[in-house]
């Protein structure tokens, strides 16, 4: 089977009190799924898969919309640092320099409350039951960074995980022709919808 990895578009900055920050998109995040939408209906999916996160879900609206699916929602599909009460964009280097440094360190503590290895274990299984469940089929899975990072770091045979040399970018796509996270073949990282590909298709 095809499965696409789409880490949601660009979000907005977020902060509560206590419990989860869970921002929308921005304006370009917006534009980004709009994109998103018009290229993978181009694809053709065959089912979409969402973290419970706002930012996924609305990432993946136009895709559903487009090609008249409903979106399957899979909490194994969550970011590791889901439960942090802020989230910036990755640019914002003042609040996100601390996570980064946590992340690539490999001591998550105070950011989940998983270790990396629980957290590659746990993405893994969860995209490889999405996989036996659609063989033969397309399948598109918004979801974070760090989901993508995991699953690449099964892929390739990682020893540790975080491996530094990928993060995927807002609103990208990654594919794979895969029977299971130990028989895959990585067909592109990063890819990104041509910007004018969602007036063409309108």
């Amino acid at each position: 089977m095809q499965l696409i990895l789409v880490r949601h578009a660009r979000p907005v900055d977020a902060a509560v009190p206590s419990g989860r920050a869970d921002p929308s998109l921005s304006e370009e995040g917006s534009e980004q799924a709009v994109r998103l939408g018009a290229a993978l209906s181009w694809i053709g999916v065959d089912a979409v898969y969402a973290s419970p996160l706002r930012r996924a879900l609305e990432t993946a609206a136009p895709t559903a919309a487009a090609c008249e699916l409903e979106v399957t929602v899979d909490h194994g599909l969550v970011e590791l640092d889901s439960e942090l009460n802020r989230y910036a964009p990755d640019d914002q280097h003042d609040i996100r320099s601390a996570l980064a440094e946590a992340y690539f360190r490999g001591d998550w503590r105070g950011i989940s409350s998983e270790s990396p290895e629980q957290f590659v274990d746990r993405v893994c299984s969860c995209l490889d039951g999405i996989v036996q469940r659609h063989r033969g089929r397309t399948v598109a899975v918004f979801t974070h960074g760090g989901v993508i990072s995991a699953w690449v770091a099964g892929v390739v045979g990682a020893e540790r995980f975080p491996i530094p040399w990928f993060l995927c970018d807002y609103g990208a796509m990654n594919r794979f022709a895969t029977q299971g996270c130990d028989r895959t073949r990585i067909l592109s990282l990063n890819e990104f919808p041509l910007p004018n590909l969602a007036q063409k298709t309108v």
